[in-house]
């Protein structure tokens, strides 16, 4: 059980207390595509009962993929009755990325994978999902902390109270469920927040814990505590609701400032913190492992500026062990840092794999863009600059057995530098759409994997900077269209 400050969990329970009033909730109109575009995955919710489908389907060429010329189709069919809504998408490319389907003798080259399906229920103040769906964090950024900002889908139980003032949210998530080479493994992330003015207030935390046979844990999900408050009185030793458990608890903080034509915002993730330094200054220095994002836009005449910073130290949402223990509470979907393809070993990247952070841990990055709606089409310009060094979510302190003295942050021998520039363009005919993406840059010690030097005790292999420099190239085209079809009219609360 680590040592993490229990302010943050008693924080949970002082923003109950503050009352004011405050505007009605918004929504949050995130969702994923590939490649970057972000275009509307379904048919418009109509007021009454509808079906709808929407389909995708792009040609691109990526250098950073095995088959670099690839074809991708993805898309679904959407139910509305009311408050109710019910999902199915289906996602396939030809890039070899990942294993062939089943149905490989029919779709030959071909990988496949579901990316959302389920249903989920909104009626204005309290909202729910369950299925599996692409999830966000509370603060929109590119780099925010707690959850991927990719959107990864993942196998999920949601649920949110939100009255204008105060919101609470609560999600578990499978990470890893009835593998052959990982244990049943979850996540329950939750956020607290309150309102004032246009100003957002919030505390974040994350439980990630090992239970077989389910990798779920009802009272991380449904008591509207921090996960380390729970941890720390469910494992009281001599009570009678004694439970032997040592689960990884992530706290965090975050401040949003929604205002026009600026807005802003700051974000702190602590996985761990070095309490020695101040209490016992002979003691051991743990590392500590702490994340940080800010970042804020500003809608000019002109378009739409914005400039995002986001980091994370080494170690940061890694496993804890030693020379006889590994707990696997990674925040990682798959616990490991390579998989296989067609007997190929190939990197497990954190932008694939981790659950907050997009870059993961030892990592920092910085991120310039520019939007604009033009008469013709909408345009989405970004340069980005990343800088990591050694990395492995399921190794845990690298090529150490136990953990070294002090934190660590960039201080590798070779680092891995990217820096690049990602154009879209996208125009939009009601439910048709056209677009095109193009990402260009230089990619210098690219990380690729290498034996751990306590192999014995840790496997997985550390994702490393290896000397050499190679482009950053990639572009693609595609269209996209929908299309409902209304049923008797039912209104909506």
């Amino acid at each position: 059980m680590k040592r993490t400050t229990i302010a943050f969990g008693l924080l949970f329970t002082a923003l109950y207390a503050f009352a004011q009033e405050a505007p009605e909730p918004g929504s949050d109109d995130r969702s994923p595509e590939s490649g970057g575009f972000v275009i509307a995955s379904e048919p418009a919710a109509p007021d009454g009962t509808a079906f709808g489908f929407w389909i995708s389907a792009r040609t691109a060429y990526d250098a950073d993929v095995p088959n670099p010329a690839f074809g991708r189709v993805e898309g679904g069919g959407v139910f509305f009755l009311g408050d109710f809504t019910a999902f199915a998408d289906l996602e396939l490319s030809s890039d070899g990325r990942y294993a062939t389907t089943a149905m490989e003798g029919y779709l030959g080259g071909i990988w496949s994978r579901i990316t959302r399906g389920g249903f989920a229920w909104d009626s204005g103040w309290f909202s729910a999902k369950a299925g599996r769906f692409p999830h966000f964090d509370e603060v929109n950024s590119p780099y925010s902390l707690f959850v991927n900002s990719s959107g990864l889908p993942a196998d999920l139980l949601d649920f949110r109270l939100d009255d204008g003032r105060f919101f609470f949210q609560s999600r578990w998530i499978s990470l890893s469920l009835r593998s052959e080479e990982y244990p049943d493994r979850g996540a329950v992330y939750k956020v607290l927040g309150t309102r004032v003015g246009a100003f957002t207030f919030g505390i974040q935390d994350a439980a990630v814990f090992v239970r077989p046979g389910s990798g779920f844990d009802l009272a991380y999900f449904l008591v509207p505590w921090s996960g380390f408050m729970i941890q720390h009185i469910d494992s009281t030793p001599g009570a009678p609701w004694y439970r032997d458990q040592n689960d990884n608890g992530i706290l965090g903080l975050f401040c949003e400032y929604d205002g026009d034509p600026f807005s802003a915002y700051a974000q702190v993730l602590v996985d761990d913190i070095n309490l020695n330094r101040w209490f016992n200054p002979g003691g051991h220095m743990n590392p500590d492992k702490i994340a940080l994002a800010l970042g804020g836009r500003w809608d000019s005449p002109v378009g739409r500026f914005g400039f995002h910073a986001g980091g994370a130290t080494k170690y940061t949402f890694e496993s804890y062990g030693n020379s006889t223990t590994d707990e696997k509470y990674g925040y990682c979907y798959t616990y490991d840092s390579s998989y296989t393809v067609s007997g190929e070993t190939m990197p497990l990247f954190p932008e694939d794999n981790n659950v907050g952070f997009l870059y993961g841990e030892n990592a920092l990055a910085f991120r310039l863009e520019y939007t604009r709606e033009l008469p013709w089409f909408s345009l989405d310009a970004s340069m980005e600059y990343v800088v990591n060094g050694e990395r492995s979510p399921a190794n845990p302190w690298h090529d150490e057995v136990s953990a070294p003295d002090d934190t660590a942050f960039l201080n590798d021998a070779l680092l891995e530098h990217r820096i690049f520039t990602t154009i879209h363009l996208s125009r939009d005919f009601g439910s048709f759409a056209l677009f095109a993406g193009l990402r260009a840059g230089w990619h210098v010690n690219p990380s690729g994997l290498r034996a751990s030097g306590d192999e014995s005790d840790f496997p997985a292999q550390i994702l490393t900077p290896i000397a050499g420099g190679r482009p950053i190239f990639a572009l693609s085209f595609g269209v996209k269209s929908s299309v409902s079809f209304p049923g008797p009219s039912t209104p909506r609360r």
